[in-house]
């Protein structure tokens, strides 16, 4: 528990585990490290031992309502990530705030920011943006409020998701990032490394690739843990396409793919695997294009507007690359159509995908407000090199 309190995951879960097995059913201790497995198989890339140990969980505690509800919580927060799918996002949310209300009355902080990392997972998923910005930052001061280390290191992710997907205009979003960055102690590797792929917006790739490769670092030399890998390749493969090297881009996802699949991380690996297509469209490998915007599909969950509209583009220009030019305007519009306005680098992305393909297509004075668009949302977020690539391509 001092291994898991140091937040050492890996040395955790080899002592809890031989904990576990030394410690017969019905022991008053074996609740304690079972919980902790729930907590440390995710994080570790083990689902299916995850799912055994919540069930061990729940038979040992019988019926205590206020244990269960604690852990039906974390069960939720780990099949948010896996599935089954389509999961109902309401009925979470609906959920999730009863047990929230409840959590509250018992003064339970670890718990009632455990309910405000869900509550922000939906909100994501759905594209309410304000929405998760506001229950993010509710869920940090309940993660101060515990002193729990996981928890701190858990809260300041959503906030990061809002910054890069919403409106705040990047050096807003840097300023936020430099106050989030030291947590207990800790560098934290996902506001590292989106303030890296925020640097690359500005044109900074220099200062962009250190700080993306120290966010690598400290996940390899301090954390060692499977899951945030997916999060921080995919800022890397962001700083190198504003940085203009596909290749490099192409590199770092790569990899990644059969992690996400590994550890059952569907909305990972549906924008891994769109994002790879899209690349692999770009230099002509278009049956290799076509798998992987088969699989971000397959993978995308229902409800995820990010994962749904990426897979939309990626199968648009596997389209466009076999000549069917109508096809491709079809997905590239629908995929367009969940996607609030104020998630403005997705939203303008999708449209430059659109004006390339109307302008493929010989429709050059419909291709034209489209990209001009996409430059406006990308200045709004101040995305200087987006916009600036984007601008060119419209000539």
């Amino acid at each position: 528990l001092r291994a898991y309190g140091r937040f050492d995951l890996p040395a955790a879960e080899n002592l809890l585990s031989r904990a576990k097995a030394l410690l017969p059913a019905g022991h008053d201790q074996r609740p304690k490290v079972l919980r902790r497995l729930t907590e440390a198989y995710p994080s570790m890339g083990r689902p299916q031992e995850a799912e055994t140990a919540f069930a061990e969980l729940l038979d040992e505690i019988g019926g205590d309502d206020r244990l269960t509800r604690g852990i039906r919580l974390e069960q939720t927060r780990f099949r948010l990530i896996t599935g089954p799918d389509p999961i109902s996002l309401e009925v979470i949310r609906q959920q999730t705030q009863a047990a929230l209300e409840a959590f509250h009355d018992e003064g339970d902080q670890v718990r009632m920011s455990q309910a405000h990392y869900i509550l922000s997972s939906v909100h994501l998923r759905t594209g309410r943006i304000r929405e998760l910005e506001e229950t993010a930052r509710r869920g940090l001061v309940h993660a101060h409020r515990s002193g729990d280390l996981r928890e701190l290191l858990g809260a300041p992710w959503w906030i990061v998701f809002a910054l890069l997907a919403g409106p705040t205009p990047v050096p807003a979003c840097l300023q936020a990032c430099e106050e989030l960055v030291n947590v207990g102690g800790l560098e934290h590797i996902g506001v590292l490394a989106t303030m890296g792929h925020f640097k690359a917006m500005l044109g900074d790739f220099q200062r962009a690739r250190e700080l993306v490769a120290h966010a690598q670092h400290v996940l390899r030399e301090r954390l060692r843990i499977l899951r945030p890998r997916l999060f921080v390749g995919l800022r890397t493969a962001g700083v190198e396409v504003l940085a203009g090297n596909p290749e490099a881009a192409e590199r770092a996802l790569l990899p990644l793919l059969d992690v996400a699949l590994m550890v059952g991380d569907r909305e990972q690996a549906s924008q891994i695997a769109a994002e790879l297509s899209l690349l692999l469209s770009r230099r002509g490998a278009s049956d290799e294009a076509a798998r992987a915007a088969t699989l971000a599909a397959a993978q995308a969950p229902a409800e995820s507007v990010t994962a749904q509209a990426l897979a939309g583009a990626a199968q648009a220009r596997v389209l466009l690359g076999s000549g069917d030019h109508r096809e491709a305007e079809r997905f590239a519009r629908e995929a367009i159509k969940p996607v609030p306005d104020d998630m403005l680098n997705l939203r303008a992305s999708l449209l430059v995908g659109l004006a390339e393909i109307l302008r493929a297509a010989g429709r050059h004075d419909e291709a034209q407000p489209v990209s001009a668009e996409a430059v406006q949302l990308y200045e709004r977020k101040r995305n200087l090199v987006a916009a600036q690539a984007c601008g060119k391509r419209a000539l």
